[in-house]
């Protein structure tokens, strides 16, 4: 039993050291370039790392995250970094918190010795913290991997927690998220802490770990919207557990998961309501996601089930002025975020209800595109615009299709255990993934909260093969893989 746990121990530092040399390459070596620094045509500076933006200085959200976690850090709460620094709600907070962290660290001694700066003329100092969110976002991916080994480990066995490991370790479509300065590899952060909590209030049911379950599941809403679909998910899985012996425990555990969830969203919430005319509860981004799906450029021909964010898609400058004078009370006062998201909820509503015969087809080619069933090939151009590699996507796409074969096959063999309730739980974020996906579009990074169920899943599968092909050569009955799924052990 020592020499397991001290094999163990080993063989979790290097799967961990494994994990953290791949993603610190990739950041290193791929976002290594120096981004330039350009005001009015003329270049004043670099900083080292990949810009934050596709090619041809398209932004994407990159630049949101890096520039409000630097404004968060310099107290000026969210406002929007860039334009007239209107209130702003883009995206959920979570992310902008945790890089609000990294430039607080990295504005003080001794971690300032390290920053990134650019010397701009009249002897100022710039630091935009691109290069240190990105090692930051490294090393929550390496803490990620561990966090699937510590789930797979209490699913299937010490054996399986470490292939788990190795698979999300090397996974392109997992450290792919760590080099970039998106919501993905926070949000995975929180789904994983979120499954484990549920695992153990599955256990050993009782309304205080029901709350801290209801609680991460509004954390991890607050990293990305569409989370939120896991307090029902799970919390109502884990009372139809516990009704027995008790529906008292279920029915307690329930309210107590719905308290903590309403109270780690309410402080967000009420702050929104003192900023935005329209009700906001967890960010403005939803009516722009709607309006970009639903859409003639993406119901039809190569682009359908994707996403676009040109006219008729979204609103003109001239459109917006229009609404202005139309829709808001006061004529002398701008649309604001909240508005501006329901004016293009109610664009995308007015589509879709003009357009319902197409729907079905559309959301089909969402699905597929999400999980990589249709036209996934589009993605290696697609995915460029949002500074993924397209030697990575690829790379990705060929590392998927086994993974996704075997995390069936593990499916089949947990369902042959009769471990139907903690397959649910690796199951949930892939119904989450794929419920965004129907409602707005289809997109591989969409699918990142769902891989480490892919990845642990098929760490089970490929146990379930391998002791399928032992039970063989020793002359068993090899008929049913289930069988050489491992037993965790408490």
């Amino acid at each position: 039993m020592r020499v397991w746990r001290f094999l163990g121990v080993h063989a979790v530092v290097a799967v961990v050291l494994l994990a953290a040399g791949v993603r610190i390459s990739y950041v290193a070596f791929a976002k290594g370039g120096r981004c330039a620094i350009v005001v009015a045509g003329k270049t004043l500076g670099y900083y080292h790392s990949e810009c934050t933006g596709a090619g041809q200085g398209r932004a994407n959200d990159q630049v949101y995250y890096n520039a409000a976690g630097n404004q968060l850090a310099d107290g000026k709460g969210f406002t929007s970094p860039f334009g007239r620094h209107e209130e702003t709600a883009d995206h959920p907070p979570v992310t902008v918190f945790a890089l609000a962290g990294v430039a607080v660290a990295f504005n003080h001694l001794p971690l300032s010795l390290l920053a990134d700066e650019t010397h701009l003329p009249h002897d100022t100092t710039v630091r935009t913290h691109v290069r240190e969110d990105r090692y930051f976002m490294a090393l929550l991916g390496t803490l990620n991997v561990l966090l699937i080994m510590l789930l797979a480990r209490r699913l299937a066995g010490r054996a399986t927690a470490i292939g788990a490991g190795v698979l999300a370790a090397l996974y392109p479509y997992l450290w792919v998220n760590d080099g970039l300065i998106f919501s993905e590899t926070i949000a995975i952060t929180c789904v994983l802490l979120t499954l484990l909590l549920a695992l153990r209030c599955a256990e050993s049911p009782r309304p205080a770990r029901f709350a801290a379950v209801g609680a991460m599941c509004a954390v991890a809403a607050l990293a990305r919207a569409e989370l939120l679909l896991l307090a029902p998910l799970l919390v109502l899985a884990i009372a139809w557990v516990a009704r027995r012996p008790d529906w008292r425990v279920a029915v307690r555990g329930v309210v107590a998961a719905g308290i903590a969830t309403v109270a780690v969203l309410a402080p967000w919430f009420v702050y929104n309501a003192g900023r935005f005319h329209a009700r906001v509860l967890i960010s403005t981004n939803d009516g722009l996601a709607l309006a970009g799906s639903n859409c003639a450029p993406v119901y039809h021909g190569a682009d359908i089930g994707l996403w676009n964010t040109v006219p008729p898609c979204v609103f003109g400058s001239d459109e917006l002025d229009r609404l202005d004078a139309a829709e808001v009370a006061t004529a002398h006062r701008h649309l604001d975020q909240s508005e501006i998201s329901g004016a293009y909820r109610h664009k995308a509503v007015t589509y879709m209800r003009d357009h319902l015969g197409e729907i079905p087809v559309v959301v089909a080619a969402r699905v597929g595109r999400a999980w990589s069933l249709f036209r996934p090939l589009d993605m290696i151009s697609y995915n460029a615009g949002e500074s993924r590699e397209r030697w990575v996507t690829a790379l990705g796409l060929v590392a998927y299709y086994p993974l996704l074969a075997l995390a069936l096959v593990g499916a089949v063999a947990m369902m042959r255990r009769r471990a139907g309730r903690d397959l649910w739980f690796l199951i949930v974020p892939a119904i989450s993934v794929t419920a965004v996906a129907a409602a707005t579009y289809g997109q591989t990074r969409l699918r990142a909260t769902g891989e480490p169920s892919l990845v642990i899943l098929g760490a089970i599968g490929g146990a379930a093969l391998i002791g399928a092909v032992r039970a063989r050569r020793r002359g068993t009955d090899p008929g049913d893989v289930a069988a050489a799924v491992p037993v965790p052990r408490p």
